[in-house]
């Protein structure tokens, strides 16, 4: 299954899951014990999971930018960092637009990585 390490890595440390590999261009220092497909010879990038806040199209321009500053607030925020390292991810900013085009990056990777699958 591909998924987040955070939600596995107590089965991974329990010895209830086997990880085949990581999935990743290269190996990432939370995983570094974890060899990437392409290492193994398996031509396979997935798209790292992004935690983010969705808003309905109608939301407006004023509530986006308060979560936003809300958002770099936090993450400039030692005690917040601390916290977000020990649940192990790999936090990252991205501004509302920025995100949207990510989004849209990840839909076609995993597209891309499906249609693959079809043939």
């Amino acid at each position: 299954m591909p998924g987040a390490y955070l939600n596995c890595k107590d089965y991974l440390t329990a010895g209830q899951f086997a990880c085949l590999g990581a999935p990743t261009e290269e190996r990432y220092d939370l995983i570094k014990d974890i060899p990437t497909f392409k290492e193994q010879g398996i031509d396979l990038v997935y798209p790292d999971c992004d935690y983010s806040f969705y808003f309905p199209k109608e939301t407006p321009d004023e509530v986006i930018v308060w979560y936003d500053n809300l958002v770099q607030q936090i993450l400039a925020d030692p005690a917040a960092q601390q916290a977000i390292s020990d649940i192990t991810v790999m936090p990252y900013y991205l501004s509302s637009a920025d995100s949207e085009k990510h989004d849209e990056e990840i839909y076609n990777t995993i597209k891309g990585i499906a249609d693959s699958l079809e043939q």
